[in-house]
């Protein structure tokens, strides 16, 4: 009898530090904006070292259970916000833990307007030249194509006659063809402007003789091939975006 109790007392000894180990905690809490203090839906928090998770619900709460002693690195992301790594000691209690997340701000990449809606400049193409009404705007020339000579790199200018409203050749890059036209795509406010030459006399005319220059607000001109994606065969000679000016919300100004 003396002897069975004295295994049974070995057999608690051995048991009741297991206990202990196995004890188990949770990590709760909430995840909000830091500037509003709105809960976030959706936020992920995850711990590395035990390879275990959660997600907030539709109140922004979280729980993480079966969480042992011990310091633990918790990482909190979501998306439009910056991600928070925090160190986590479990002591021997549930945890309470709250998070508040910063929006990530970033700057928008500048936009071009193409075909028949607008593209990231960086996406557009990989070589691109821009005029802008003001390094135009005292130029001593009657038509937009000699407004732009001289001041974009790889773009040739030339008069075929002196003539008022002739036409102009404007090669970008060279010429690409030795039968077909040479001639670039025109584009005035996103729609494709027609450089056939209607002239019934000797010397041809040009087209974008009506446009007076002063009334361009900037001059965008696409280069290489990647202009294709957007304009088709058309741009293999290259792209000239012409944007006008408009109306503009503030103040009357007048310029005499």
């Amino acid at each position: 009898m003396i002897k069975n109790f004295t295994m049974l007392i070995a057999c608690l000894v051995i048991l009741l530090p297991g206990s202990a180990l196995a004890q188990q905690y949770t990590l709760s809490g909430t995840v909000t904006d830091s500037r509003t203090g709105e809960r976030l839906i959706g936020a992920n928090l995850f711990i590395a070292d035990l390879n275990r998770g959660a997600t907030t619900n539709v109140d922004g709460e979280y729980s993480i259970s079966q969480l042992s002693d011990g310091t633990y690195l918790l990482q909190v992301s979501y998306v439009g916000y910056q991600s928070l790594i925090q160190s986590v000691t479990i002591d021997g209690t549930n945890k309470v833990l709250n998070f508040r997340l910063v929006a990530d701000d970033v700057d928008l990449d500048q936009v071009v307007i193409v075909g028949f809606g607008t593209q990231s400049r960086r996406n557009v193409t990989g070589a691109i030249s821009s005029v802008t009404a003001e390094e135009i705007a005292n130029v001593p020339v009657n038509t937009v194509e000699s407004a732009i000579q001289g001041r974009t790199p790889g773009v040739f200018v030339q008069r075929e006659t002196g003539k008022l409203g002739g036409a102009t050749q404007m090669r970008i890059r060279g010429a690409s063809s030795v039968t077909a036209s040479n001639q670039p795509l025109y584009v005035v406010d996103g729609i494709p402007v027609t450089m056939t030459d209607f002239s019934d006399i000797a010397s041809s005319t040009n087209p974008l003789a009506d446009i007076n220059f002063n009334d361009v607000e900037s001059i965008e001109i696409l280069k290489d091939a990647s202009a294709a994606a957007i304009y088709g065969s058309r741009a293999s000679n290259g792209v000239i975006l012409i944007t006008t000016k408009r109306g503009r919300e503030g103040r009357t100004q007048f310029t005499y």
